[in-house]
């Protein structure tokens, strides 16, 4: 029989990385909150460029196998970058530092309120790389049952870009700036259902790599966001995401949820405040609305609002072993939609 030992201090001899893991409307977010130290930095983008270049070991060991998936997405808490924020949020995952992320927003709140870290309020600001973002939280005794995002903006950039994809042959798309840029693929007769993913996955990275090999994207009021980072293919009411190393979003999407809502309103399909359903490829859903319309230096943009629910899945402490031979983890490509 096991004499079961201090488990939170087993191996405290070495290094250690505190998560909270959640996942929203089926999309994981791993939320590291312990382990990094600080980064330098006054601004949030400051702080990412900081640990682009000096901690993505960091990001691999978290996101890669053998601790995460090919499918992975987290979060890094830091203190805000303004005095009347809560937090800040750098956003990662196996690839690359995304500007922006919705889906580990509501998840981040959620795990942080749940856990205790951050008092029950009606609002929480948010910094991040990207934008400031506003979150009004849900809460039911000790449950966040949902999370309302509402972000600075989100514009239609350029309409009717034709790219020369490989393999699949002329694709027209709409780049809209929600965070970073999305290319936009009307998809009325396409299976925007897990059952397609790999083709999905397939098809969107031709179209991701050809969108930024082909098209030079940037913006005034984000200069550092030069890259088209996330495919949508998309009916009015359901979304099919591709980013990363070749990943299907579980989840609707955050921000290509912000993003939809700018396109529709910039084709006369959707009004100030009113609210769409936008589902996923497991069928969850997200909720958003235009909150309000106004000019940013690239022109014409919306203020999107998103609301969805995120679950705790578990509070994980990662370590290192000395001689492991994997410790900022590793990829096997072609795997991560593989059937049970």
């Amino acid at each position: 029989m096991l004499a079961p030992p201090d488990w939170t201090a087993a191996f405290a001899d070495r290094p250690a990385f505190v998560t909270l893991d959640s996942h929203t409307a089926g999309e994981p977010t791993r939320l590291l909150v312990s382990g990094l130290g600080e980064l330098p930095g006054a601004t949030m983008a400051e702080r990412r460029a900081r640990l682009m270049a000096e901690r993505d070991d960091v990001r691999r060991l978290l996101m890669h196998e053998p601790r995460g998936h090919g499918g992975m997405v987290g979060a890094v808490l830091t203190p805000p970058e303004r005095a009347d924020s809560d937090f800040g949020l750098i956003y990662i995952d196996t690839r690359r530092y995304l500007y922006l992320c919705g889906h580990a927003t509501i998840g981040a709140v959620t795990a942080l309120v749940e856990a205790g870290a951050l008092p029950p309020k009606p609002l929480y600001r948010i910094d991040t790389p990207s934008t400031r973002l506003t979150a009004r939280a849900t809460i039911e005794g000790r449950r966040v049952t949902a999370v309302e995002l509402e972000a600075a903006w989100a514009r239609v950039h350029a309409t009717g870009v034709v790219l020369e994809v490989p393999g699949v042959g002329p694709v027209r798309v709409d780049l809209v700036l929600a965070g970073g840029f999305f290319a936009m693929v009307d998809a009325p007769n396409r299976d925007l259902t897990a059952a397609n993913g790999a083709e999905l996955v397939d098809v969107g990275m031709r179209i991701l790599e050809a969108a930024n090999a082909q098209v030079q994207v940037s913006d005034p009021d984000l200069p550092h966001v030069r890259t088209v980072d996330v495919v949508s293919f998309h009916t009015r009411e359901r979304n099919a995401i591709i980013y990363g190393e070749g990943h299907l979003d579980r989840s609707p999407c955050g921000t290509g949820t912000c993003a939809k809502l700018a396109l529709l309103h910039h084709r006369g399909h959707l009004d100030v405040g009113r609210f769409i359903e936008n589902r996923g490829p497991l069928d969850t859903a997200f909720v958003g609305r235009v909150v309000r319309t106004l000019a940013v230096s690239g022109g014409p943009a919306i203020v999107p609002a998103v609301r969805g629910s995120a679950h705790v899945t578990g509070v994980h402490r990662f370590v290192v072993a000395p001689d492991d031979p994997f410790p900022a983890g590793f990829l096997v490509a072609g795997v991560e939609l593989g059937s049970a």
